[in-house]
């Protein structure tokens, strides 16, 4: 998955406000997916919160 200007300005911004937000395989590629027109963005919102709940311990 190539990595987009986006990316880097995203990436710098986390830094700059000191926050750690970091992205596992499945959620850029599901990025990838909606960067591509594979997906909706509305599909995008409903696969990451799928993964989010299956991902985080109860």
């Amino acid at each position: 998955m190539p990595v987009t200007a986006t990316d880097v300005y995203a990436d710098t911004m986390v830094r700059v406000c000191e926050d750690d937000v970091d992205l596992d395989p499945v959620e850029r590629g599901l990025i990838h997916l909606k960067r591509q027109k594979v997906i909706s963005g509305r599909r995008l919102v409903i696969l990451l919160a799928r993964h989010q709940r299956e991902i985080r311990p109860e």
